[in-house]
């Protein structure tokens, strides 16, 4: 049923965070060039362009037009296509240029069939069936309104996301970024039946994370590779208290047959597309403004110490032209890097009100691994810690471990205790 399973987390780049639905071929050319310059050389290698690829609309035009959702390219089988304004030269092109940079093309896409091929009444390509046909009109997305959940029961069903998975395999797609669909098991199982049907092997990411039932693991990991466990990630201190809370629900659950995702890195710049002079009042709350991540140093490298540990796919969520040096040190720091590639999900061994320790063995014999110690106080913290906490193998001396970005040693304050003065949402990753 899966035909493309890599043996560690992908690393790559989503357009979302920086461009929303505003991307466009010269925005997704100029991000390939500095992708194949910046990420690549640290091993990046998914280039995945987010939603509204399809759109004709830009931001500041959807805010006049409250009918933008109808103003998409599809075909007249009911399958979307690329919108000749923004992606003049189709997905073909940005696949081969990709490919050209030996770097993998990727897709979101949302569940189900497009509202407007139901109004049309769009036949399925190689039926007789037409998209009413196989329409749920009682399963729509809760917070996406422009598909209709597709009916598994019915003839032609299976046929349409045959046809929509050979249209984006014809086109060079190597990723899908499927939404609204980790909650749907039995169309996830039908998107992987068709994606085992075409010759080209495509990745198949599940999203969102929020309210996946965990008793569907069996059924998820034979048809995708990656599983969203959280809702949207931003560049927010309680997102990092939101990921403490799911990789912990979660660490059981992870396995090299689908990688737990704690969704994209929110670094550099955010929210490209918003106008500097739009009104407040016009910005939805959740969107912000246009701007850079406002994380503190110490956040932003608790934010990757949590996904190295959790061994979480990594895609690097800011422009990538426009994204500062720092941001991208970060999300290329060999030493962090080589956590998160082990493809090893750590466990929590430890935990008070504010103190958080994981850790996790990279050899069978349990002598070498990884360390992450966490304030999750939400402001300065002073607190000790018994080494006996961290669980070292017997032959570890704590006095060799180093914070993998400072290189701080351990601080003791006693011949059995440590001693930690964490600045709010500070950590330390240590290697033994």
């Amino acid at each position: 049923m899966k035909i493309h399973s890599p043996s560690a987390p992908i690393l790559g780049f989503n357009s979302w965070d920086c461009w929303g639905f505003d991307f466009n071929q010269e925005r997704a050319v100029a991000n390939i060039n500095e992708f194949v310059r910046r990420l690549k050389p640290a091993g990046y290698e998914y280039f995945c362009m987010d939603a509204g690829w399809y759109y004709h609309d830009y931001y500041a035009e959807r805010l006049k037009n409250p009918n933008f959702d109808r103003n998409k390219s599809m075909d007249d089988f009911g399958r979307l296509i690329p919108s000749e304004i923004k992606f003049p030269d189709g997905l073909q092109f940005l696949a081969d240029l990709c490919h050209g940079n030996n770097i993998k093309f990727g897709l979101h896409v949302m569940r189900g069939i497009p509202r407007l091929a139901v109004e049309r009444n769009c036949i399925i390509k190689g039926t007789r069936y037409h998209a009413r046909d196989i329409a749920n009109f009682d399963d729509d997305c809760a917070w996406d309104c422009q598909n209709i959940g597709v009916d598994m029961t019915k003839p032609g069903a299976q046929e349409y996301y045959d046809s929509v998975i050979e249209y984006f395999a014809d086109n060079g797609v190597d990723f899908l970024k499927v939404d609204d669909m980790a909650e749907h098991p039995e169309e996830m199982e039908a998107v992987a039946r068709a994606i085992a049907k075409v010759p080209r092997p495509i990745f198949y990411s599940l999203s969102p994370g929020d309210n996946v039932f965990r008793g569907n693991m069996t059924r998820i990991r034979k048809s995708a590779d990656m599983l969203r466990i959280t809702g949207d990630i931003w560049n927010r201190t309680s997102d990092l208290e939101k990921t403490f809370e799911r990789w912990e629900l979660w660490e059981d659950y992870a396995s090299a047959e689908c990688r737990l995702d704690l969704d994209m890195i929110p670094f550099g710049a955010l929210h490209t597309y918003i106008p500097e002079d739009l009104p407040p009042d016009l910005i939805p709350a959740a969107l912000q403004e246009k701007r850079l991540a406002r994380l503190t140093l110490e956040e932003k490298r608790t934010f990757m110490n949590q996904r190295a540990l959790a061994a979480s796919p990594l895609l690097f969520g800011g422009d990538l032209v426009l994204s500062s040096d720092e941001d991208i040190a970060l999300a290329t720091c060999p030493e962090m890097l080589a956590c998160n590639q082990d493809g090893i999900t750590a466990k929590r061994i430890y935990g008070t009100a504010h103190v958080d320790v994981r850790q996790k063995f990279t050899d069978m014999e349990q002598r070498h691994g990884w360390i992450g110690i966490f304030n999750r106080k939400g402001c300065n913290y002073r607190f000790p810690l018994k080494i006996s906490a961290l669980k070292l193998p017997e032959k570890t001396d704590p006095r060799t471990l180093k914070d993998i970005w400072t290189g701080r040693p351990l601080e003791f304050l006693a011949a059995d205790t440590l001693l930690f003065n964490f600045k709010a949402w500070e950590s330390m990753l240590l290697r033994f």
